[in-house]
């Protein structure tokens, strides 16, 4: 079977110009809403009012302004309640132990 050779001459910075932007960027999209005080009340009240343990992420996370993962993530140990104030404790790479112990 004969091979085909070929080749493509392409500008660089035409390439660079092509790769530097993402299919269908800017698109699809929508205004972010202005966060005040009434927004992140209304946020803890909706959130106060369901019946389930994932408030309890989105409470600390609207308390705290932590990223989703760490609350998320956080073990049992890491809840420290007997301190003068009482935090969780978010520990460097703790994550890792738990994406590698879920894969197969």
């Amino acid at each position: 079977m004969a091979q085909l050779d070929f080749h493509l001459a392409i500008d660089p910075i035409l390439l660079i110009l092509l790769v530097s932007q993402i299919l269908g960027e800017g698109e699809n999209t929508r205004p972010i809403p202005k966060i005040d005080l009434a927004l992140m009340l209304r946020v803890k009240e909706f959130l106060l009012d369901r019946p389930t343990p994932a408030k309890l992420i989105g409470l600390i996370q609207l308390n705290t302004g932590m990223r989703i993962s760490e609350p998320t993530l956080a073990r049992l140990e890491d809840l420290v309640l007997d301190h003068e104030i009482p935090h969780l404790w978010v520990r460097k790479g703790i994550w890792w132990l738990f994406v590698l112990s879920h894969i197969e």
